[in-house]
């Protein structure tokens, strides 16, 4: 299915990019989409949350804030070890790595967005050289 949700997005982001709002294949529902308040804020902290989003996983994860669970080893634990509580833990930890790095993804790509990528960007705009100068 993300496979499916992946190609769809790409065809979608594609056919804005190549289609303009004059040609007989614009669509407003496409448009309208694409032009959503929280769709626009998500895109606009997409590439720090790319450059981000491994480290502060890797940080949660190594640093015991989204501890996965042990092993299932039946010559350690004995008759204690039952494969489906092992799944269900892993399920758990997944779960509680996804949304605590999403969430933190999100906000340091946010503060990041504000704080670096667009005093750069208007920095080196030229028509904000031609204003300053």
């Amino acid at each position: 299915a993300l496979r499916q949700l992946s190609a769809a997005s790409a065809a979608l982001l594609l056919y804005r990019a190549l289609v303009g709002s004059a040609h007989a294949w614009d669509s407003p529902v496409i448009r309208a989409v694409l032009s959503f308040r929280p769709l626009s804020l998500v895109g606009a902290v997409s590439y720090p949350s790319y450059l981000l989003h491994f480290r502060i996983l890797e940080y949660l994860n190594f640093n015991g804030y989204a501890m996965p669970p042990p092993l299932c080893d039946p010559e350690a634990r004995g008759a204690s070890c039952d494969p489906t509580d092992e799944a269900a833990a892993w399920v758990a930890y997944m779960g509680r790595l996804f949304v605590m790095g999403a969430l933190l993804s999100l906000a340091v790509s946010a503060v990041f967005h504000l704080a670096v990528e667009r005093p750069l960007v208007a920095a080196f705009r030229p028509e904000s050289k031609a204003k300053r100068g």
